[in-house]
């Protein structure tokens, strides 16, 4: 699912307004690898086996300010 996002603006002032914010969000991870060089040289990666999902929620405050 692409991210879903929702929120109310309460009007604050003549040109600006204020409210909550929520935002849902999933996705999943086929394949990832990273690798790190200096002194040492590592590195790793996932395969398609260890596909997982993960899901993000987003609360927080929207702010709006209407230039007159």
């Amino acid at each position: 699912m692409p991210g879903r996002a929702g929120g109310v603006d309460f009007r604050v002032g003549k040109g600006g307004g204020l409210g909550p914010y929520l935002e849902l969000t999933s996705g999943n991870f086929a394949s990832a690898s990273a690798s790190v060089t200096g002194s040492q040289s590592m590195s790793a990666s996932i395969g398609a086996s260890s596909q997982s999902s993960h899901q993000w929620v987003t609360l927080g405050v929207r702010g709006t300010y209407e230039v007159l």
